[in-house]
């Protein structure tokens, strides 16, 4: 009857030392998926950031042409460039493209 508390005394080192190597196991390969994850968040995040840098600065760029759209020389040189209107008293010179 003594040798009976013995092999439970064995089993139930054998058993904690599986458990906590299968606990140990499971804690390992939960922070390796979980440290993957951070790393793609955290690469996603850097992203983001830069898309809205580029955001920024795209909106101050269109601001300013929103306030140059407004003045009197802008519209001046719009119409002079693409519309080819001249002021009274300008000579307007149009030169043709030779083809080869």
């Amino acid at each position: 009857m003594q040798q009976k508390p013995k092999v439970r005394r064995r089993m139930t080192k054998r058993f904690f030392i599986v458990t906590f190597c299968a606990l140990l196991l499971y804690v390992g390969i939960t922070f390796f998926i979980q440290q993957q994850e951070l790393n793609r968040l955290k690469a996603e995040q850097k992203e983001l950031q830069q898309q809205t840098e580029d955001a920024a600065v795209e909106k101050d760029k269109l601001q300013h042409m929103l306030e140059t759209a407004k003045t009197d020389a802008y519209i001046e040189s719009v119409a002079r460039e693409k519309l080819g209107w001249v002021k009274q008293g300008e000579t307007r010179y149009v030169f043709k493209k030779e083809t080869n």
